[in-house]
This record gives structure tokens, C-alpha cells and sequence, in this order.
């Protein structure tokens, strides 16, 4: 067996021209920012932070966190409020066609994992 030979010797970089480093110092320092998929630094609103540590979710600090963020941007769109108690008509075949795609294993009886 022979050995391998010895990689070539590497060259130092020349050290850059000082208009380059005196550019590089007159630089703007640029404004900090927020990486996304990282905490912020807005707290989140006490009524979520209790609805977090209820859930027992180990996420949910920070999903709520992304909904508020979301929110405060304009990005999720208000629905209307939950009609009134009392004005919604549901007759016969409506009901049982909706009795029959939450039946999934057509036992009937809806049971609470199928809900």
C-alpha cells in the first residue's frame, strides 16, 4: 500500500482594502426583527394564557400566540355571531341526514367518537 499524497498548501486571503473596511464600518446598524416560527415579544393576553394552561396542550402558548399575532395583523376574518336561540328550523329528512353522516359505523347511535 502507498500513501495517500499530501493535499496542496493552502493559501491565506489577502486582508481586505481598508476603503472596504472603512465601508463596512459606516454601515446602518439594522432594526431587530421578528423571525417567523419564533416567540415575539408581545405577551400573550391573559384570558389566552389561561385558556393555554387549561388545555394541558404543551403548543397551545404558542398557537395561541400565532392566532393573536394573526389577528392583530388583520389576517383572520370575524364571522357573524351564532344565530338566535329558537330561529333555526330543522325538519325530518334534514336532521336525519345529518343523524346519518355522524353514524359512521350505521349502528344507530351516535357515539361520542364520532363526534
Amino acid at each position: 500500500f502507498s500513501r495517500a499524497p499530501r493535499p496542496p498548501q493552502a493559501r491565506r486571503p489577502e486582508p481586505p482594502d481598508e476603503d472596504v473596511l472603512k465601508a463596512e464600518r459606516q454601515l446602518e446598524p439594522v432594526a431587530p426583527g421578528t423571525v417567523p416560527g419564533t416567540s415575539s415579544a408581545e405577551p400573550l393576553l391573559p384570558s389566552l394564557q389561561a385558556a393555554a394552561a387549561a388545555s394541558g396542550r404543551p403548543g397551545a402558548a404558542g398557537l395561541l400566540r400565532r392566532a393573536q399575532r394573526s389577528k392583530a395583523q388583520g389576517n383572520v376574518v370575524e364571522t357573524s355571531h351564532a344565530p338566535e336561540p329558537g330561529s333555526v328550523s330543522l325538519d325530518e329528512p334534514r336532521l336525519r341526514k345529518v343523524f346519518q353522516a355522524f353514524d359512521l359505523d350505521r349502528n344507530e347511535v351516535v357515539g361520542a367518537a364520532e363526534l
